[in-house]
């Protein structure tokens, strides 16, 4: 019961982070390596900017057949939802239910909004 979002987070190669400029396609390959329905988008300072599903890519694909060839930054959710490492695994699961998702991005305290 005292796991920390830290201690049950994706970490290294199962971590999907990607720069905001990396085209959707080579974005799915990245999601696809890791086994992650979702990635980080973060800028050239590896700060995070945004997160990009799977739920993301469906929904868009049907609106825009040329989304493959677009880079992250113009298909990306903004202002992603994140929990600090510390918080208890407890608590990311009440917000899994709370907002219906399946990820959401574990940041540090030192990196402000760095993904981890």
């Amino acid at each position: 019961m005292l796991l920390t979002a830290g201690d049950i987070m994706r970490t290294g190669a199962r971590n999907a982070i990607a720069r905001e400029d990396l085209p959707v396609r080579d974005a799915l390959v990245v999601m696809t390596r890791a086994k992650s329905g979702s990635l980080s988008v973060v800028n050239p300072r590896r700060k995070l900017v945004g997160v990009f599903t799977d739920g993301d890519f469906r929904r868009q694909m049907a609106l825009d057949a040329s989304l493959l060839a677009r880079p992250l930054r113009a298909v990306m959710t903004r202002h992603p939802i994140c929990v600090r490492e510390t918080v208890l695994a407890a608590e990311v699961l009440k917000i899994f239910d709370q907002r219906n998702i399946d990820d959401l991005i574990v940041v540090n305290a030192a990196a402000n909004r760095s993904a981890s």
